[in-house]
């Protein structure tokens, strides 16, 4: 019986472990980091200071706040296993062959208004804004790029801080970054399990 609850345990904790990234539909949540990130469609076409207007009690995005650009290099690192040269304005080169840029465009949302229907012979794209200032206050603005799919030469890439937007500038072709503390952290999940677990096998004890 020992045995077998320790071969349990174990099985739970590499389940859990290897349960890196859950697609929830309408955010992506990233249990190695604990942060949810909300599809970057769902704040399209809006500026930076309209969509911070709406993080208050009450309002649109209540509960989420600007991710940073660091935590959004981490989120590209998490999700394709590489690690990162730590140059937040450097590009992040993938091949097409692991698609690992073309599934998590298509998870956050595809913002290329040009290809809403996900025309292969054009490029698929998440563009959007970060928490992180530039020169002349503007908003910092992160992207990944499915652009080996239009050409079938060059790579995939991602970059942390591709370029920057006024304020109140807003265009159709980008969202906002937005992220949130989980709300059941990995380590929360993984002691959850196991006391589940250990109140199954009392109850199959006092049985027997």
């Amino acid at each position: 019986m020992k045995k077998l609850i320790i071969g349990v345990l174990l099985f739970g904790f590499t389940t859990s472990a290897n349960a890196i990234f859950t697609d929830n539909t309408t955010y992506l949540s990233d249990s190695v980091s604990g942060l949810d990130w909300l599809d970057v469609t769902a704040t399209q076409g809006l500026s930076f200071n309209t969509v911070s207007a709406e993080f208050g009690v009450g309002g649109l995005y209540e509960g989420w706040r600007y991710a940073t650009s660091l935590e959004f290099d981490n989120l590209v690192t998490n999700w394709t296993g590489t690690t990162s040269s730590g140059n937040l304005y450097a590009y992040r080169y993938f091949s097409e062959a692991s698609d690992t840029i073309d599934n998590l465009i298509a998870t956050l949302g595809n913002t290329n208004t040009a290809n809403t229907s996900n025309d292969p012979s054009l490029t698929n794209y998440s563009y959007g804004l970060t928490a992180d200032a530039a020169t002349g206050g503007k908003a910092t603005l992160a992207i990944l790029t499915d652009y080996d799919e239009r050409t079938q030469q060059l790579q995939d890439y991602a970059n942390a801080r591709y370029f920057s937007a006024l304020p109140d500038e807003a265009k159709p072709n980008f969202g906002s970054f937005l992220v949130r503390q989980t709300s059941v952290p990995e380590g929360t999940s993984i002691i959850l399990f196991t006391i589940g677990l250990l109140g199954l096998f009392g109850v199959a004890r006092r049985k027997t």
